[in-house]
């Protein structure tokens, strides 16, 4: 079985893969097991947060955490679409920046509530972004300046 999926997966034709009718933490099984015998970044979009929640974590026990990304909605609940949570937004924006800027070889876990978000591009991300290295020089004034001015 774990052959004939990592064929379907492995096949450039293949734009996606649905499995069904697996028990327990065995589609975690195999997803992990198709991601370290293939050289190509997923995206499993699960049925809610909860669910997606579950899978990240076994998969996390099963691969690297560098490997597997959680992305989460923006808001603290998808019926209070008004109350934002900035850990969110912040672990949805270190998701883009790591698979889709950096091009890393990731799994990314999602549901329907966060994928309908509207996330800044690629660009924007680059142009707004501040890199700074251990030992230049940089003044409190400049830091406020750029902080503001984002």
């Amino acid at each position: 079985m774990l052959l004939s999926i990592n064929n379907a997966i492995g096949n450039i034709e293949t734009n996606h893969v649905h499995l069904k009718g697996l028990i327990a933490s065995m589609c975690s099984l195999i997803i992990s097991n198709c991601f370290t015998k293939l050289c190509k970044p997923f995206v499993i979009v699960l049925n809610d947060k909860e669910e997606a929640a579950y899978f990240y974590n076994d998969l996390i026990s099963l691969l690297n955490d560098k490997e597997v990304l959680f992305f989460p909605s923006s808001y603290k609940k998808s019926i209070q679409y008004e109350q934002v949570e900035n850990d969110n937004i912040l672990q949805r924006t270190e998701v883009i920046v790591n698979a889709l800027i950096n091009k890393s070889k990731s799994i990314i876990i999602t549901y329907p509530e966060a994928i309908i978000e509207k996330i800044i591009t690629s660009k924007d991300i680059i142009s707004n972004t501040l890199t700074i290295k251990k030992g230049d020089p940089v003044t409190i004034d400049f830091l406020i300046d750029v902080f503001n001015e984002y």
